[in-house]
C-alpha cells in the first residue's frame, strides 16, 4: 500500500496507510507500487503492478484509478506502471511493463501509445520500460531487454544503445532499470 506520514505540533507523527478496498472506487488500486512523481501541479501519481495508474486527491483523502480499457484507443492498455516522468509540457510518460510508453496529457486524461513498431516504424526494442532522462534535446528510455532508447526531440527519430560483447563501450547488458545523469 502506500503511507502518509504528517508531522503533528507534539514533534510526533501521525501514519495513515492506504489499502485496496474492493467496494470503495476511491481506494487505492494495488498494495504494490513501483514508481511515484509529484507533478508540477502538486498531484501524486503513482504506477502500479497490476492497479494502473493512480493519483492521489487530497479533497476527497483518496485515489483515481486509471486502467486498462481494451475498447478506448484514448485509455491505457496496460495496468502495470513501472515509471513515470513529467516533461516540461506537463505531460505524463508512463513506462509499462510488456505494453511500451504512454504519454498522457495530465488535464485531459488521454493516452497516447508508443511502443515497440515494425521495421519501417521502431522507436522501442523493448516494450518493458522501466526508467526515463529528459535532456535538453532527447530523452532517454530505459528497457528491461532492449537497451536504451534514445528519441531525438527535434528529429523525432530514435538511436539505440545495446550491449555487445565486441564492443567494450557498449552497455554490459540490456536490461536497464534506472537512468541517472550526474553532473
Amino acid at each position: 500500500g502506500l503511507y502518509r506520514i504528517e508531522a503533528t505540533n507534539s514533534g510526533g507523527f501521525n501514519l495513515k496507510n492506504y489499502r485496496p478496498e474492493p467496494d470503495n472506487p476511491y481506494a487505492i488500486g494495488d498494495n504494490k507500487i513501483f514508481c511515484l512523481l509529484l507533478d508540477n501541479a502538486g498531484k501524486l501519481w503513482f504506477g502500479t503492478e497490476r492497479g494502473g495508474l493512480g493519483m492521489y486527491d487530497p479533497l476527497i483523502d483518496g485515489f483515481i484509478s486509471y486502467k486498462q480499457d481494451l475498447k478506448n484507443d484514448k485509455a491505457l492498455n496496460s495496468n502495470s506502471i513501472w515509471s513515470i516522468y513529467q516533461d516540461k509540457s506537463s505531460r505524463l510518460w508512463l513506462g509499462s511493463y510488456s505494453q511500451g510508453v504512454f504519454v498522457c496529457d495530465p488535464y485531459e486524461h488521454r493516452f497516447n501509445h508508443v511502443d515497440k513498431g515494425n521495421a519501417s516504424n521502431l522507436r522501442l526494442k523493448f516494450n518493458t520500460v522501466t526508467s526515463f532522462l529528459d535532456t535538453e534535446n532527447e530523452l532517454w528510455i530505459g528497457t528491461d531487454g532492449g537497451g536504451i532508447s534514445i528519441w531525438d526531440k527535434e528529429k523525432n527519430k530514435y538511436r539505440f544503445l545495446n550491449a555487445n560483447i565486441k564492443d567494450p563501450s557498449s552497455l554490459v547488458r540490456d536490461e536497464v532499470l534506472c537512468i541517472y545523469r550526474d553532473r
